[in-house]
């Protein structure tokens, strides 16, 4: 079976939950993760936000979506966290799901180290 089919067969197996947070995960890393929204971000922790072309005064919040993204990630890492503890989980929907959090992790820990020199991320997000 070829690597894509074997996916989709995987993803056929899933919870509507499961589904969701592979979604979130993916989507958060490809539309949010970018090197232009953490270079975006370390900009607005220096004071010096990103400017929005044509458009005088105003600024890319590179922060916010950072900050929310990385809170996104960790909600979905939490869900598939859950979903593992299932001791009946078919094997190769445990090993699809572990790669997911382990990649989702990587995400959430270079977020963090971008946060480290400003004080750490918890001093950013909004309580």
């Amino acid at each position: 079976m070829k690597a894509a089919n074997k996916i989709k067969y995987i993803e056929s197996l899933l919870t509507p939950a499961q589904k969701k947070s592979i979604k979130r995960i993916d989507n958060n890393i490809q539309d949010h993760l970018t090197d232009g929204d953490f270079s975006g971000t370390k900009r607005d922790l220096e004071g010096n936000p990103v400017p929005k072309k044509g458009q005088p005064g105003k600024y890319w919040n590179h922060l916010d979506e950072m900050l929310n993204t990385y809170q996104s990630l960790n909600n979905s890492t939490r869900s598939i966290e859950n979903s593992l503890t299932n001791p009946n989980l078919d094997k190769k929907v445990r090993v699809y799901l572990e790669s997911k959090l382990k990649e989702a992790n990587l995400q959430i820990n270079k977020i963090e180290d971008l946060f480290d020199d400003y004080g750490g991320i918890q001093n950013w997000i909004k309580k």
